[in-house]
């Protein structure tokens, strides 16, 4: 497969030889533009961030979790890659003294996530209550790292001719004009990299993937027909050489 346009980490294994009639064209993430997530047939999360037990907030400012010198923010992340779902989390980190961010934490794993948490000191609650539609809870966390998919986002995806899609959180009051404009995704473009997708697939499966999914089944396009416009040829086309519709030469009966 040939890429044409961004960059990403998986770039590399177009180095173990690439089929140059299956192409995907690739735009840079800052440059996508966001598909509304109305005008779309994948799922958006309605999770913005998580409860956990024992998090306490030392300072006017709402974060998820604080300590003494941190502030953790939670986020969901949702990437399709070659037909399938990824579910994630990405933890915000920031100085509570100068309030500036200090690092990225991305977990594509439900096992090594549960593991940092418990390193923080806290766990998810079980149960959200009256607001746990929108705050992930025990339950529907697992949920959220499980999930590949429904067929039907699946059929979505080939029919929109999808191959990749990150999701794009708001960061809006939702039912604002921020959050409809916001909440969405950016189709076929690069920056996965900066997401730690790389924990999920390395560069040579992320490729074959991305290969056969572009090039086995999403539909490609069919060869151009070809105008002819010189006479000379058009006539041999229909059958008629330079005698037309006259008697061949030769002996008459």
């Amino acid at each position: 497969m040939r890429i044409i346009g961004g960059h990403d980490y998986f770039d590399s294994a177009m180095g173990f030889g690439i089929d140059k009639t299956v192409v995907l064209n690739r735009t840079v993430y800052a440059d996508t533009p966001i598909a509304r997530y109305k005008d779309c047939g994948l799922k958006y999360p309605k999770q913005e961030t998580i409860d956990l037990v024992g998090a306490e907030r030392l300072h006017s400012r709402i974060y998820d979790y604080e300590t003494k010198h941190h502030s953790f923010s939670f986020e969901p992340l949702v990437v399709w890659f070659a037909g399938v779902r990824y579910g994630g989390i990405m933890v915000k980190i920031e100085d509570n003294k100068s309030r500036t961010p200090m690092h990225r934490e991305f977990f594509w794993d439900k096992d090594a996530f549960a593991v940092f948490l418990k390193e923080l000191g806290v766990e998810v609650k079980k149960d959200t209550g009256w607001n746990g539609d929108y705050r992930f809870n025990a339950t529907n966390l697992a949920e959220h790292f499980d999930n590949k998919g429904s067929q039907a986002e699946q059929e979505w995806l080939i029919a929109a001719g999808v191959s990749i899609a990150i999701l794009n959180v708001a960061h809006a009051y939702r039912g604002g004009s921020g959050y409809e404009e916001n909440a969405g995704w950016r189709f076929d473009c690069d920056g996965l990299k900066e997401l730690g997708f790389w924990k999920v697939l390395d560069a040579y499966s992320a490729f074959q993937n991305l290969s056969q999914w572009v090039g086995g089944v999403l539909p490609r396009p069919s060869a151009p027909m070809i105008d002819i416009t010189d006479e000379k040829t058009q006539l041999q086309k229909h059958g008629m050489d330079k005698w037309s519709f006259k008697t061949m030469p030769g002996s008459k009966k």
